[in-house]
């Protein structure tokens, strides 16, 4: 009974001894087949599988491993150092010689970017995956990236019969289109499961292929034609990348944003049949919901639509901005001038207005911000039955940045309207 308990002791340590020695020794990741992943399709880097040259376990993970760092663009486009800790570490089921590094809790604070270079940034700024060991080793881990492009970014804009319509997009990469296919993107409207192939008689790609311009078909069938807010991906096998990583069956939807080029709304004919007391003001600048109608027949004006998601997305446009990225609305002024005149020249009344983008009185909402002239003159006497003239001025700022003015490139400042009594 003695030398079975010695004999079984014995095998335990050399079991222990071996245990040990394997622990102790980290096993080197592959030189090829490391692959950065874009599980979820949604353009953000979210996993990092490594191949390794042995067979290993997840106690080997828990215990050898310490952390992992790689080079990557942030959400706020700056590159930074990602530090993933060691409980980010899974093995992959498929085999017991690969690691799975599940980046999915810190994706969203990461640039919607699937390739392994950027416009701003090269290749040897970006990767740089670094694999620290328990024991102090560190490995550095050659990785290929795998993920296909998707959609950052789709504005419509819409210029209300002017000129042809464009969708302009921006894609996590540069983009290689099939030939084979004639459409590479697809829509749907909200609330429909049919997808439709989006002709694209005219793009104009950007050097890089990171951004498209897309000339909408003018005669396209109304029923099938793309609006503001319905969703568009790319179609399978139709697009990727230059290492070939193609577009799948379940590449995601994002939602098309409106862009609409300013509008200055005003009429060319008001009935004076209001009552006004010594007190009223010649002007009165109103916060109107967008589906009011005003200015009308019975008060003259001119107004625009602004703080809404088109307006937004015009100031976004302009600046070159995202249409989801964030704006500091205290930054916008919308500046209104007027200058009211006879027929014949004489001055009549005139008022200007600042009205800043974080004003309370937008309620959180787009509004029709209408500047309402009261058909009174500077004397604040009521005008007479006639044709007057009005000069009017409009500029929408960001900053130091003109989103907008009427006055360069727009067109005469100057309208002609009527007044009439009844």
């Amino acid at each position: 009974m003695n030398k079975l308990w010695k004999s079984a002791l014995a095998l335990a340590l050399l079991a222990s001894s071996a245990s040990a020695s394997f622990i102790r020794t980290p096993i080197p990741p592959s030189t090829k087949d490391n692959y950065l992943l874009d599980r979820d399709g949604d353009g953000r880097l979210d996993g990092i599988s490594m191949k390794l040259l042995g067979s290993v376990n997840q106690d080997y993970l828990n215990q050898l491993v310490d952390s992992l760092t790689f080079e990557w663009i942030d959400s706020s486009d700056t590159w930074a150092r990602v530090v993933v800790p060691k409980s980010a570490f899974k093995m992959d089921s498929t085999s017991d010689r690969r690691v799975f590094v599940d980046l999915s809790g810190m994706q969203l604070g990461l640039q919607q970017l699937t390739a392994l270079y950027s416009s701003s940034y090269s290749r040897t700024q970006l990767g740089n995956v670094k694999w620290f060991m328990s024991d102090g080793t560190v490995y550095n881990v050659v990785v290929k990236d795998k993920m296909a492009p998707v959609i950052k970014d789709a504005v419509l804009s819409d210029y209300r019969g002017t000129q042809s319509d464009t969708l302009t997009l921006r894609f996590s990469e540069g983009l290689k289109k099939s030939q084979d296919c004639a459409a590479f993107i697809s829509f749907k409207s909200a609330g429909e499961t049919v997808e439709h192939p989006l002709r694209t008689p005219l793009v104009q790609w950007s050097r890089n292929a990171t951004r498209a311009q897309i000339v909408l078909d003018d005669f396209q069938n109304f029923e099938n034609r793309l609006f503001a807010k319905d969703s568009i991906r790319l179609l399978q096998n139709c697009v990727g990348d230059s290492l070939k990583n193609t577009v799948t069956d379940n590449s995601n939807f994002i939602a098309v944003a409106g862009y609409n080029p300013i509008e200055i709304i005003s009429t060319s004919m008001v009935y004076d049949n209001q009552d006004f007391d010594e007190d009223s003001p010649l002007f009165q600048i109103r916060f109107e919901d967008e589906d009011v109608e005003v200015p009308n027949e019975y008060a003259w004006g001119f107004a625009m639509d602004v703080m809404d998601d088109e307006f937004l997305n015009t100031v976004r446009s302009t600046l070159g901005l995202a249409s989801k990225a964030a704006l500091d609305y205290s930054k916008l002024n919308i500046h209104y001038k007027v200058s009211i005149f006879t027929n014949s020249g004489l001055f009549v009344a005139d008022t200007s207005t600042d009205v800043k983008g974080d004003d309370s009185r937008f309620e959180n909402s787009g509004k029709r911000l209408f500047l309402m002239w009261n058909a009174l003159d500077a004397h604040h006497r009521r005008v007479g039955t006639g044709v007057y003239i009005a000069d009017i001025i409009v500029h929408v700022m960001y900053g130091d940045r003109a989103i907008y003015r009427n006055d360069i490139h727009h067109g005469p400042t100057t309208r002609l309207f009527g007044v009439k009594r009844r």
